[in-house]
């Protein structure tokens, strides 16, 4: 598979994430960067990296919405997520 479609394909598997960071009310914001891998050691066409914002803990009371019990729904709902290796870490 040639570089750029590893990497169309990497976005479409993004797009998904996105759909599911945006459906979290805990999220201030967020970044996602394609062809990038903080795990990997950079560069990776087939990679893609997001950072993770909270909003403040005055916004997210409760044992449901500290940033653990965020990562273990995150994971979760991202491993339906075909043909990629999808988790979120603290």
């Amino acid at each position: 598979m040639g570089i750029g479609l590893r990497l169309k394909c990497c976005v479409y598997q993004l797009r998904l994430i996105n759909e599911i960071l945006n459906s979290y009310p805990e999220v201030k914001n967020y970044i996602g960067i394609s062809g990038f891998s903080v795990m990997g050691g950079g560069e990776q066409s087939n990679s893609g990296t997001y950072f993770v914002i909270l909003k403040n803990w005055d916004e997210r009371k409760g044992k449901e919405h500290t940033a653990q019990a965020i990562v273990n729904r995150f994971n979760a709902q991202a491993y339906g997520i075909q043909e990629a290796e999808v988790f979120a870490f603290i």
